[in-house]
Order: structure tokens, then sequence, then C-alpha cells
């Protein structure tokens, strides 16, 4: 099997791309998840509000049965944007009125409560007022026939669905903008980088470069010694090496030609002293 090679500048901009990456994720599902909490949060905080305060206005309406102005409270209470479902019963269970907003049905599938779609909350009607319930005018209860024996008996009981798509909506825009907030993240990191890489890589590679040259004979190369760092010394260094062998390359070059003339020398003197010798002897 052929074995990968990748360079230097491959594996630093991956093991970059990777911890950028990690980080702007982590970085946006944090921030993705404290808004899915806080508009939940803020959700319920208005479901409640929007609950309670029903409870307080209609309850004389539900002690009285007064359907008309149920039906008057109910209509105002479903002009809330996210209101979907109201319905408002009496202590015994039985319905007084229930509307959900137009466009809306109790049938629907999406608004089943065990789907997530809405948040229903429930406020009673109790004159007890120790758990925060809305209390009930005891004059009032008196002339109803109400008698004290059922004090701790709630008078009725309301119901508000609200509906996520609101939620659901801004946590998309939440999304959106970490989505963005990566990609611009990991777009910068991939540009610092690439600027990184150019700085420290491209010097590695020129004396890559430079040494294949000094390997083929070429001793005339040299760096550039404009820096002051780790990269500046070793092109210095470089520079001398070459230096020092093209002076090196130079003395031998003159050792052998010194020696090649004292060769030739010594062969000329050999030649004389054969020639006097035949010579001086014939």
């Amino acid at each position: 099997m052929r074995k990968l090679h990748f360079s230097l500048g491959t594996k630093f901009l991956g093991l970059f791309l990777l911890v950028v990456m990690s980080i702007s994720s982590g970085v946006g599902w944090y921030f993705f998840d404290r808004s899915r909490h806080s508009m939940a949060e803020q959700l319920e905080q208005k479901a409640h509000t929007i609950a309670w305060t029903l409870a307080f206005n209609c309850r004389y309406a539900v002690l009285t049965a007064d359907r008309h102005v149920l039906e008057d409270l109910t209509e105002e209470t479903l002009m809330n944007e996210d209101v979907v479902h109201v319905k408002i019963a009496d202590g015994r269970g039985n319905v007084l009125i229930e509307r959900w907003k137009e466009d809306y049905t109790q049938a629907g599938e999406d608004l089943d409560p065990a789907s997530g779609s809405i948040l229903e909350v429930e406020a009673p009607v109790d004159p007890a007022s120790s758990s925060g319930a809305v209390r009930v005018d005891p004059d009032v209860e008196a002339v109803f026939g109400i008698g004290a024996a059922a004090g701790d008996q709630a008078r009725g009981v309301v119901r508000i669905g609200l509906s996520r798509a609101g939620m659901e909506q801004g946590l998309r825009a939440a999304l959106r903008s970490s989505l963005l907030l990566f990609a611009v993240a990991t777009a910068l990191g991939i540009v610092v980088m690439l600027l990184f890489l150019h700085y420290i890589v491209t010097p590695i590679h020129r004396l890559s470069e430079r040494l294949a040259r000094v390997a083929a004979g070429d001793l005339s190369s040299r760096l550039p010694e404009n820096r002051t760092d780790e990269i500046g010394r070793l092109s210095r260094s470089f520079n001398a090496m070459a230096e020092g062998l093209q002076s090196s390359r130079a003395a031998m070059r003159e050792a052998q030609e010194a020696l090649l003339h004292s060769t030739r020398l010594a062969s000329v003197g050999e030649v004389a002293g054969q020639a006097a010798h035949e010579i001086l002897n014939p």
C-alpha cells in the first residue's frame, strides 16, 4: 500500500483547522444552548403571567358562570401573539369556555402538548393565598352561597396554551448566527494560518532548494540574512557553510594545480636526465 506524504504546511494547516473548528463549534453550541434555555424560560414565564392574569380577571365570571364575560376575556387573551389555546373550567371540572386561535385546531397533531409544539400551563382560581393563587372576595362567595367549608376547594382552573413557533424561529436565528460565527472564525483562521505558513514554511523551502544546489555543486547560492529569528540564524549558518565549502574547493583546486605543476616538472627533469645520459654514454 502506498504511503501518503504530507508537507509540513499541510500538517500545520490541518492541525490549526482542527483546533479552530473545535473551539468555534464549542463556543457556538454554548451560546446556542444558552439562548435555547433563556427563550424557554422567557416563554414559560410569559405563559404563567398570562394565565395568572386571566385567572385574576375571570374570578367572578367563573364564580357566576358568566359566559359572556368569559368569552370577552378569552378573545382578549387570544389576541396575544403566542397564545393559541384558552380553556376555563369551574371547580367541578366543567368546561365553561374553550377557544383555539384561528388556523389552529385542538385535534391537530402538531398542537399536541406532548409533541412539544405548544406550552400548556394552568392557574387555579383558588381562595387560598399561600400558593399564590387568585383570591375571590369572601363577601362575593357568601352572596353566591359558597360556605367556609368549601374554602379550600378551587373555584376554577384557567389553562393557557402558548405556541413555541416564535421560540423555534428565534432558535433558528440563533443557530444561523452560530453557524455564521463558525464560518467567519474558520475563514479567519485559514487566512491567519496561510500567512503564518508563508512566513515560516517559505524560508524552509528556499533553504531546501539551496541545499539541493549545493549538493549539485553550485556553491554560489546564498540566503537572505534580514531576519533575526531562528530562520535568520539558519540562513547565516547556511551562508557560512557555503562560503567555507567554496573556500575549501578553491584551496583544493590550487593544491591540485600545484601538484600537477610539480608532476610536470618532475617529468621534464626525468626526460632531461635520460637525454643527458644518452648523450654522455652513446
